[in-house]
C-alpha cells in the first residue's frame, strides 16, 4: 500500500471501491482525451472553412461614363445658350457627377469645357435620372463622368 493513500474496500456490495475509483479515472481520462481530439479536429476543419462574415459594400462606387449612360432613364437636352450661338462656340462639357442610390443627380462639378456652355450643361444634367446601380443586390451611390456635347444645329451658320 502506498504511503498516504487509503484503500477502502466494501466486500458485500460488489467490487472493492478502489476498483470503482480506478474505472472512474479511466473513463474520465478517456472522455477528456476524446473531447480534446474532437476539439483539435474542429480546429483543423475550421482552418479550411471560409469564415462567415458580412461582405463589405462600399457606400460609393466609381463607374465608367458608358455604364452610367446605360443606366440613364430620363435625359433632358441642354438649351444651347444664345451667347454661345452668337460667338460660334461649340464643344464638350465634361462633368463629374455623384448619383444617389435612388438614381438622382446629387452633386455636379465641371471638369472641362467651354465656359459659355458649362452652366447649360449643369442645368440639364441636374434633371437627369438613372436606374439604381445594384451591388450585391443593393443600390449604391455612383461617381462617374458625364460628357455633354454641344454641336451647332445644321440650320445654324457659323
Amino acid at each position: 500500500m502506498e504511503a498516504g493513500l487509503r484503500r477502502h474496500q466494501i466486500w458485500d456490495e460488489g467490487p472493492p471501491i478502489e476498483v470503482e475509483v480506478h474505472r472512474t479515472i479511466i473513463d474520465f481520462t478517456r472522455q477528456r482525451s476524446e473531447a480534446q481530439q474532437a476539439a483539435n479536429s474542429e480546429r483543423q476543419t475550421a482552418k479550411f472553412q471560409r469564415p462567415s462574415c458580412q461582405v463589405y459594400s462600399p457606400k460609393t462606387v466609381a463607374i465608367s461614363a458608358a455604364v452610367a449612360a446605360s443606366l440613364l432613364e430620363k435625359k433632358i437636352d441642354p438649351i444651347y445658350p444664345a451667347r454661345a450661338t452668337e460667338n460660334h462656340v461649340s464643344g464638350t462639357v465634361v462633368l463629374r457627377a455623384t448619383i444617389s442610390a435612388e438614381g438622382r443627380v446629387e452633386e455636379l462639378g465641371v471638369v472641362s469645357g467651354p465656359t459659355l456652355l458649362q452652366q447649360a450643361a449643369v442645368h440639364a444634367v441636374r434633371q437627369w435620372t438613372y436606374r439604381p446601380y445594384l451591388l450585391d443586390e443593393r443600390p449604391v451611390r455612383l461617381e462617374t463622368t458625364i460628357k455633354v456635347v454641344f454641336a451647332p444645329h445644321p440650320q445654324q451658320k457659323f
